[in-house]
């Protein structure tokens, strides 16, 4: 059976859900597609500085014997404020244990304590990290441990990176609501079953915008039919963002009609300099080390047009490279910019 990955972008949008119940809902989805027989763990963190790390929530799912992530969260501020920086901001936003931890093979040997310890005695040689990161350092992530080292294929990676883009959207779309009001009472718009604008009160929206909107909901429809077809190809269709601004939210009425929900939830990034909005955020998820393809699915936008944001912000900032802008800022709140090597094919399927 090839993996749902679909399943882990719809948990990442239920704001139904309160957030324990909100991660239980990512967990179990994960299962089906990521699990290598050692159970899954999810949770919240804040890492937006690293030297006052501090874990969130934890929901683990498919295993009989729980590892005890619980105390290796407590404990990870100890570990000082690098191994933060390698465990939550390098980049890409899908990574192997290791890969963070050092270029050993085998993550056990370069992990610290209570990280070697706990991973020894439950028989996990590495783990998959799916990090979904805001740019404010804060995010969810999905831990999965594997039974045996091994190398993450490109094309899984991609796909993972894909994934972690709707947990980080979800997160952020989940903290920017009002808890007084409902999804419905605080929605930008709201479309039909075929994304046909039934109400929008943005009123900077234009009719580009608009069709931008009804062409992905239109691209959600057809991601859920490929779901199990054609994985990667439906994870693909369905971006993080749309137009770099809103994410669309499944709602259904009482009747059984189903709606998407249209909300703000572009990252709002901060910085002095005389940079436009857009050149802000492409420019910091450059610093993440994330592709322009990436940063294009992450805010919904053409790859020429990030080309070009991330020239023209470059530009007025006086570097050159990706290279320079890492060198200059570190990468997003902290971090070195590390890539990992050139990928193996892995043994996994899906």
């Amino acid at each position: 059976m090839k993996a749902d990955y679909v399943s882990i972008i719809e948990a990442a949008y239920r704001l139904d859900l309160d957030e324990v119940d909100w991660l239980r809902a990512i967990a179990n989805a994960a299962l089906t597609c990521v699990d290598d027989g050692l159970g899954v763990v999810v949770y919240t963190f804040d890492a937006s500085d690293p030297a006052n790390f501090r874990p969130g929530l934890l929901v683990a799912a498919g295993t009989s014997q729980p590892i005890d992530w619980t105390h290796m969260l407590a404990t990870t501020p100890e570990l000082g404020e690098e191994i933060v920086r390698k465990l939550y901001l390098p980049s890409p936003p899908a990574l192997l244990l290791s890969e963070c931890l050092g270029p050993a093979a085998v993550a056990p040997s370069t992990a610290p304590e209570p990280i070697r310890r706990n991973m020894l005695e439950q028989g996990i040689a590495d783990a998959i990290g799916i990090r979904g990161v805001d740019p404010s350092g804060k995010g969810c992530l999905v831990a999965v441990p594997l039974s045996s080292a091994r190398r993450i294929a490109p094309r899984r990676r991609r796909v993972l990176a894909q994934v972690a883009a709707h947990l980080a959207a979800g997160w952020r779309l989940r903290h920017g609501l009002d808890s007084d009001a409902t999804p419905l009472e605080q929605a930008d718009g709201v479309l039909d079953a075929r994304g046909r604008v039934e109400h929008f009160r943005d009123v900077d929206a234009s009719r580009e915008d608009l069709h931008a909107l009804r062409a992905a909901a239109q691209r959600i429809s057809r991601s859920r039919r490929l779901r199990l077809s054609d994985p990667h190809r439906s994870v693909a269709l369905w971006e993080a963002l749309v137009a770099g601004r809103w994410s669309l939210v499944e709602h259904f009425e009482r009747d059984g009609r189903r709606y998407l929900l249209v909300k703000r939830n572009d990252p709002n990034i901060t910085d002095p300099r005389a940079l436009t909005l857009r050149e802000r955020q492409v420019v910091t998820y450059a610093r993440l080390g994330h592709s322009n393809k990436l940063i294009a699915y992450e805010l919904g936008l053409a790859p020429s047009t990030v080309s070009q944001q991330l020239r023209s912000g470059l530009a007025k900032l006086g570097l050159g490279s990706r290279v320079a802008l890492v060198q200059l800022f570190g990468a997003g709140p902290s971090g070195d910019g590390s890539r990992p090597k050139g990928e193996e094919p892995d043994v996994e399927a899906g």
